[in-house]
């Protein structure tokens, strides 16, 4: 099941055209039943003058359009994924699926490394308090405090 929520915002693609094309919200679920992943995603549905079908599709999270961002490895399109642990950007047209962290404005940010390898931490939602995220390097079984985007709080934010 598919609902349209006009946007009412111009088609990028029309208007580089020289058309009149307009961009709806469109929400429903993958393969219609109870428990489907369910998506959200703009799209400019026709041209109001000429009746064609304009194809261009852009990003959204609840309800508010995003600016499509290139992978900075590959340059491919990413969609956004807004999950209980944060916002990241994933893009599947790397060889190996990629996630890349994001802040509140959907801004790429990189993990912190581990103090003592090195390597990039993981962000992960603390079992026993929900709500409470920490980053981790499970190989060196180093941990460090976040909130919910990411950020690793400063020593009066832990205090408080």
């Amino acid at each position: 099941m598919q609902l349209f929520i006009p946007l009412l915002l111009p088609c990028p693609k029309c208007q580089a055209e020289g058309r009149g094309g307009l961009l709806y919200l469109v929400r429903g679920s993958k393969g219609g039943r109870a428990g489907d992943r369910a998506y959200e995603l703009a799209v400019c549905d026709q041209d109001s003058r000429q009746r064609r079908t304009c194809g261009y599709t852009a990003p959204t999270v609840h309800g508010m359009l995003l600016r499509p961002l290139a992978c900075p490895e590959c340059a491919q399109p990413m969609r956004p994924a807004c999950r209980e642990g944060g916002h990241r950007w994933l893009c599947s047209a790397c060889p190996k699926k990629k996630a890349f962290l994001a802040d509140l404005s959907w801004r790429i940010v990189s993990s912190p490394t581990c103090p003592e390898c090195a390597q990039p931490m993981t962000h992960r939602a603390r079992r026993e308090q929900p709500g409470r995220y920490f980053w981790a390097c499970f190989a060196c079984h180093a941990f460090l405090a976040s909130d919910v985007f990411g950020a690793i709080p400063s020593p009066a934010q832990l205090s408080a």
